[in-house]
């Protein structure tokens, strides 16, 4: 996310210095950025969101390297600021090499898949929403992909295209950006849908909207492993700003935690292996500058910070821990 206290960040570096290692430590470290990229309009948070290119130059600095750009914020500033997003994030990825899925570019009327070679491993990758706020600016919106899985036709549509592609790939990944916000499950037909997109041939399924942490589940079948992440909360936020530590509503205090996935994979003998699933905690806590920045679970329950405020970390990271079970 980019409230302004985490954008206004002094360095923008602090907010990775707590999870660099474990981003800088594999191959691809995957984020969703939920606002437009636009130097040219002032920086703003929510309603409607817009950050700076250095914002995304910290990711990049701070590990991340594929990115999604498919979700309800990216239109928040319609045509102009997308095309201004689509660029910036061009020129990173001549520059630094980052993979990014979610717009269409140019022309293109299609969805594409973002090709990802790992030595021998062949990876997919398409960023997916289900809607846009700012979906009056139309011109915008028909640039974002988008697939709302209440909607038959777009959702028959997504799941021929994923059974299209996935002969071409060892593993394909879709993000897909969607459901209800701060509800601590997904739905049914959420649940109905990420099935449908896995046994259409998706290998990962990484969902993000809820704002918070919601089960996932790993499936080994004989063609091969798989894994749903319904909802892996959020990474950076600034909604713990307006929290009370002592008296708040669970689901919205939830906002400030999340969980990184390490998920090792592999192909034996042609068939697609996940070797290891491993959760990581992730809490966004106020640094001395009073900034939030993101930091594991021992490291934010060792930071120095009043009672109340431990005892609220000490109480959401139980919370948040049985949320992200498996199911």
């Amino acid at each position: 996310m980019a409230h302004d206290v985490n954008f206004k960040t002094v360095p923008l570096s602090d907010i990775y210095k707590g999870v660099s290692d474990y981003l800088h430590s594999d191959d691809l470290s995957f984020i969703n950025l939920e606002f437009p990229v636009d130097e040219t309009r002032k920086q703003s948070s929510y309603p409607s969101f817009n950050v700076h290119p250095d914002y995304i130059k910290a990711a990049i600095d701070g590990g991340f390297d594929v990115f999604s750009l498919a979700n309800n914020h990216i239109n928040d500033f319609g045509i102009t600021s997308l095309n201004k997003t689509i660029d910036n994030m061009n020129k990173f990825r001549n520059k630094e090499m980052i993979i990014f899925s979610g717009v269409y570019l140019n022309n293109d009327s299609d969805f594409n898949i973002e090709t990802i070679q790992i030595e021998e491993l062949t990876i997919g990758y398409i960023a997916i929403t289900q809607f846009n706020n700012n979906y009056w600016n139309k011109e915008g919106a028909s640039k974002v992909y988008k697939a709302d899985y209440l909607i038959k036709e777009e959702a028959d549509s997504l799941i021929a295209f994923i059974e299209k592609e996935k002969e071409n790939y060892d593993c394909l990944i879709v993000s897909y950006h969607g459901g209800i916000e701060y509800k601590p499950s997904p739905k049914l037909e959420r649940k109905v849908f990420f099935e449908r997109l896995r046994a259409a041939g998706a290998d990962i399924i990484w969902g993000h909207h809820p704002h918070v942490l919601q089960p996932w589940n790993s499936f080994n079948d004989e063609g091969g492993d798989s894994l749903i992440l319904y909802s892996t909360g959020n990474f950076l936020s600034g909604q713990l700003a307006i929290v009370d530590p002592a008296e708040h509503d669970i689901n919205f205090a939830a906002t400030g935690f999340s969980s990184l996935f390490r998920v090792e994979i592999g192909m034996e003998e042609g068939v697609f292996k996940i070797y290891k699933i491993e959760p990581i905690m992730i809490a966004n806590i106020r640094n001395e500058n009073n900034f939030f920045v993101a930091v594991n679970q021992e490291d934010a329950l060792n930071f120095p910070m009043d009672t109340e405020w431990k005892s609220f970390y000490t109480k959401m990271f139980s919370i948040a821990e049985e949320r992200i079970r498996q199911e």
